[in-house]
């Protein structure tokens, strides 16, 4: 019985038949009041999985920035040395970035800087920051670079600059909050983080020096510690032998013979102090010649990409014009040959026109000479 109220059996070809129809849609499913058949599912070609090449961890000892640093997330809240950072201190040295504040010129040019605020954190969990005053172009700058640096990569844009100056407070706000969201989306990316623009703009040298000189500052003192208590001990000695009598200037030499003897830990201590210092000049002048060998590691690697480019670039050059000069064989040859088809035809052209002229002679000579006879018949005649 049909569904719709009349039978369509009428204009039933065959194609009823489940013999027929199994051979073309496979096995039957049986519904109330008809039998309906589903068809075969399409076959889904499975391409093999692409091999994508391993992605670059932080902190997995391979950064070329200052001391092997790398970009981590800014702390909630600061607490200056003791600041609680978002993740494991104990790794390895690390650096974030906020811009708290902006400040205006007083000079009469209203040029406005934004403070780059640099943390660092030693891998004892010590926290140092440092202010870099930078400049909305000075930005802007260091977007084009890393675009230059990454052509293929989806950078986020960088706050859209406006053609009049910036001088209200909202405004400016509002700018150095996006240049804050800006930042931190910026160098979330490993490399980007690790570049050298980046560390040119934040001064991440500079801030390193600053936090090894710091902690290198926590260690003299924590050294010169026992040296400062026996000192007050010897001079609180030299007070109270001082109220002794004469009966006792004896053991008051032999006293103040022993406090001479002990200003020892005060050349200990300037020596101390002109080691560390001589560490600091070490230190520092290692992060130089760290980041000089970066930067011309990186100008040796492009320069080598570029000398590559440059030399299969000429090869196909030398290839082109050889597919030219293949060309350009055969049409020499085919001209050549033109030439002396064209000489020939030429030639034969002469060679014709001198047969004409000879028949045109030979017919005007018998016209001629048929004229002549014509003339002494009638004159015979006459």
């Amino acid at each position: 019985m049909s569904m719709y109220g009349f039978d369509t059996s009428f204009y039933d070809y065959g194609f009823s038949d489940p013999a027929i129809t199994r051979s073309f849609y496979g096995n039957p499913i049986d519904f109330d009041d008809e039998l309906y058949f589903r068809r075969r599912p399409p076959v889904i070609r499975q391409t093999p999985p692409t091999e994508t090449p391993p992605e670059q961890k932080r902190h997995d000892g391979t950064s070329p920035l200052p001391l092997g640093m790398d970009w981590s997330l800014p702390p909630r809240v600061w607490e200056g040395r003791n600041t609680v950072w978002p993740h494991d201190s104990h790794k390895k040295w690390s650096y974030c970035v906020t811009v708290p504040s902006w400040t205006i010129e007083a000079d009469g040019s209203d040029t406005v800087f934004f403070k780059v605020q640099v943390g660092i954190q030693s891998p004892e969990g010590i926290t140092s920051t440092r202010e870099v005053p930078r400049r909305f172009n000075e930005f802007l700058k260091l977007y084009s670079e890393l675009k230059k640096e990454f052509p293929k990569k989806n950078l986020p844009p960088a706050p859209p600059k406006r053609l009049t100056k910036m001088r209200s407070k909202t405004l400016l706000e509002e700018r150095r909050c996006a240049l804050a969201v800006w930042m931190e989306k910026l160098l979330s990316d490993v490399n980007v983080s690790r570049t050298v623009f980046v560390a040119i703009f934040l001064e991440l040298e500079a801030a390193a020096r600053q936090s090894c000189s710091e902690l290198n500052l926590d260690d003299s003192a924590a050294t010169s510690v026992p040296s400062d208590q026996f000192l007050s001990n010897a001079t609180s000695l030299i007070g109270s032998s001082s109220s002794i009598t004469s009966d006792l200037e004896n053991s008051f030499a032999n006293e103040t013979s022993e406090v001479q003897n002990h200003g020892e830990p005060n050349i200990v201590r300037e020596r101390s102090s002109d080691v560390q210092r001589d560490l600091e000049e070490l230190t520092r002048k290692c992060m130089e010649l760290e980041l000089r060998l970066t930067i011309e590691q990186d100008a040796r690697a492009y320069a080598e990409s570029f000398a590559a480019t440059i030399i299969q670039q000429n090869e196909m050059l030398r290839k082109e014009l050889d597919d030219v000069k293949k060309q350009v064989k055969p049409l020499e040859t085919s001209h050549s040959d033109l030439k002396q088809e064209l000489n020939k035809c030429l030639k034969d052209k002469v060679e014709l026109e001198n047969e004409k002229q000879e028949g045109r002679l030979e017919t005007l000579i018998k016209e001629t000479a048929a004229a002549c006879t014509t003339m002494t018949d009638e004159t015979t005649i006459s």
